[in-house]
């Protein structure tokens, strides 16, 4: 049973999706952040999913503000066994550099923790089933064209 050369790419493309949702959802001067950016670097996710998945969930993650604040305020302040964990952190040298003590950068990492191990799968699954489809359109569309590889 031969594969198409699409579903050898499947893995990096779903990838390059959920280090485009995890980047898109974090804040952007933060820790964090720079090592998302330092792993999409290493493991060279496809450019164009992962431009178009940065673009579509930071737009999503800006207009999903609110939810983030209250996720990131109930993990701050209402889980007393964590109090503890919070306030040494923050006296430590690293701890500041990545603004956990913001409510909203708290509830965008405890969102992107809980979604990216099923957003890679599921945008694995869709991409086995849709992929094909779409990088056809996307190799049709001229505008696009530039950012889908051969």
């Amino acid at each position: 049973m031969q594969s198409s050369p699409f579903a050898e790419k499947v893995p990096r493309l779903a990838l390059a999706i959920t280090l485009g949702f995890a980047l898109g959802f974090t804040p952007f001067l933060t820790l964090q952040a720079l090592l998302l950016v330092g792993a999409a670097l290493w493991t060279r996710p496809a450019l164009g999913p992962f431009l178009i998945s940065l673009g579509l969930f930071s737009f999503l993650a800006r207009s999903l503000e609110t939810l983030l604040h209250l996720i990131g305020l109930w993990v701050l302040t209402d889980i007393e066994a964590l109090t503890p964990i919070w306030a040494q952190g923050y006296h430590s040298a690293v701890m500041p550099l990545t603004r956990f003590n913001h409510s909203q950068v708290m509830g965008s990492l405890v969102l992107v923790a809980c979604m990216a191990f099923p957003l890679y799968w599921f945008s694995k699954l869709w991409l086995i089933f849709h992929g094909e489809a779409v990088a056809i359109w996307f190799r049709k569309n001229l505008r696009l064209r530039t950012y889908v590889s051969a």
